[in-house]
């Protein structure tokens, strides 16, 4: 699918774990499954669906997947596969409560959070306006 959820095929789209979705953020079509991504996928797809292909952005999603793992909260935004650098910070993996910071080729481009809502919530935006590892880490230091 384009970033629209068009498919091949005229009058169809697609969302959902079906879906592999091009994201101008990452420069590729990536599958999602987790149903943050449908809800989001969902809303651009009807708009495509009632007409809006001409007036439709992209949807420039940075993956959101959470758990909750007994009384711990695990919740991963971005994209950690094949990334070259990590740092924790905001805790530690002892303690079960961090955030850790995973980066790419100099980018930011993931996150996992345990007991670290608010921070992680920060990493996504930072992830999706491109920010390098380095302000990454400044910014949760």
């Amino acid at each position: 699918c384009d970033g629209t959820g068009t498919t091949a095929l005229p009058d169809v789209v697609a969302a959902g774990d079906v879906a592999r979705w091009y994201n101008p953020v990452y420069g590729q079509a990536i599958r999602y499954e987790h149903w943050t991504s449908a809800v989001e996928q969902s809303a651009i797809a009807a708009q495509r669906l009632l007409g809006g292909q001409g007036t439709l952005e992209p949807l420039a999603q940075v993956p959101y997947v959470w758990s909750d793992l007994f009384e711990m909260r695990l919740a991963i935004a971005g994209d950690v596969q094949g990334s070259d650098q990590i740092y924790v910070c905001h805790g530690s993996l002892d303690d079960e409560r961090f955030l850790a910071l995973f980066g790419r080729a100099g980018k930011l481009c993931g996150a996992v959070g345990m007991k670290r809502p608010r921070p992680l919530s920060a990493c996504r935006a930072l992830i999706e306006s491109g920010a390098s590892f380095e302000e990454a880490i400044s910014a949760n230091a």
